[in-house]
């Protein structure tokens, strides 16, 4: 019987002799495996990212260039930092559900003004969010019939939008804390996010 893919693989027609086929290769392993669908399982993942300043409120710089920080979970069941994201759905879904988490979005004891400034963020990530790459993902779990892919997107805060709201006390069953991490080559995040995070480092021209 066909196995038709969950989504729209980067790589666009997988499907051979019935089967969705992994594009990038064989891995020794048939059928869907531990992942939730057959063909690609695309997952969406987010940088929010702001440059870190000094004591004074300058931009940091090292070798000339300057540092970049971004939003970071720390995941309860490896204890890893991690990006924010979704093992599925939009950019705009996942974007509404980190401001959710990190700040506090949609919480009607907050302030009025800094409700209004987290809505204010949200649409302007919303808008502004860019999409940096949309491929395969080097996986533990891939097989020869199902694989992860992601659609990674990031928005730099050149205006300091972010630095107008708080990061909430986060604790939930999938996330332990929430934080601004600085980002730099030796830097150990969960799956492909240290990846992921270059892209978008070197692509800005920030230090790596």
């Amino acid at each position: 019987a066909m196995r038709v893919p969950a989504t729209v693989s980067a790589f666009g027609d997988v499907v051979v002799d019935g089967r969705p086929r992994n594009p990038v290769g064989r891995t020794g392993l048939q059928g869907r495996g531990l992942l939730g669908a057959w063909g690609a399982n695309c997952a969406v993942d987010i940088v929010l990212a702001r440059w870190k300043l000094d004591a004074s409120g300058q931009p940091l710089e090292r070798d000339g260039r300057r540092v970049l920080e971004f939003l970071a979970l720390r995941r309860v069941d490896n204890n890893m930092w991690a990006l924010p994201g979704a093992i599925q759905g939009t950019a705009g879904g996942a974007l509404k559900a980190i401001m959710k988490k990190a700040f506090g979005a949609e919480n009607q004891f907050l302030p009025t003004k800094l409700r209004n400034d987290i809505t204010t963020m949200q649409a302007t990530l919303e808008a502004q969010a860019q999409l940096f790459y949309h491929g395969y993902v080097d996986d533990v779990r891939n097989t020869d019939n199902a694989w992860m892919e992601t659609r990674a997107s990031y928005f730099l805060d050149e205006a300091g939008q972010f630095r107008k709201l708080q990061l909430m006390e986060c604790s939930d069953k999938v996330t332990r804390e929430v934080a601004w991490i600085t980002a730099h080559s030796r830097l150990v995040l969960f799956a492909e996010h240290s990846d992921l995070l270059r892209r978008v480092v070197e692509e800005l021209g920030g230090y790596w």
